[in-house]
């Protein structure tokens, strides 16, 4: 009998070992598991906060300055002309002198804003995908577009079509602003977490 209680305890003991084992392991792998989890959720979050570093620095903030450059001195040649509207004052006819100065303006002033712009532009896939701003990105292209057309028949000496058919977009700068302050909101959430 005694021998039959020492078997027992010997199995008790041998089966104590091996289930001690595997909850030891079982318990390792899902720490390890819960461990990689988070190293994964930390990646996601540093790659977002990347991505959106990038969105900034490579073309919203970018965008946002040549923008302002280009509304400063848009409201510059406006003073010059008599109701503030440039197009008002060419259609009711300017002189020849007003028509050079405006396409010496637009070379000199205008067009390097345009070669900066469209560089940015070409990376307009890191633009958020709202249709409003697509919208106005898209409207830029053109207005841009158009005037390199007029640039090359200027320099054609083809200087009878003054201004692009596409306007400038309206309020483009108001959506570029809000999208700055959207991704650096987002920017500041997932750093919180």
């Amino acid at each position: 009998m005694k021998q039959s209680n020492s078997n027992k305890t010997i199995y008790v003991s041998i089966i104590s070992i091996i289930l001690t084992t595997i909850l030891n392991y079982t318990a390792l792998y899902f720490y390890n598991q819960y461990q990689l989890d988070e190293i994964r959720k930390e990646n996601i979050k540093l790659a977002k906060i990347e991505y959106i570093d990038k969105q900034l620095d490579e073309f919203y903030v970018p965008l946002k300055i040549k923008l302002l450059e280009s509304e400063r001195h848009w409201l510059n040649v406006k003073k010059e002309y008599r109701d503030g509207s440039i197009y008002s004052d060419f259609a009711k006819g300017i002189d020849n002198n007003d028509t050079k100065r405006w396409q010496i303006y637009m070379l000199k002033v205008f067009q390097p804003i345009h070669i900066a712009i469209s560089g940015l532009l070409s990376k307009r896939n890191l633009a958020l995908n709202k249709k409003e701003i697509q919208e106005k990105l898209d409207t830029l292209t053109q207005h841009i577009a158009h005037y390199q057309v007029i640039f090359t028949y200027w320099n054609e000496k083809n200087k009878t079509q003054n201004f692009a058919k596409v306007h400038f977009p309206s309020n483009l700068i108001l959506f570029v602003q809000q999208d700055i302050e959207n991704l650096k909101n987002k920017k500041q959430n997932l750093l919180r977490k």
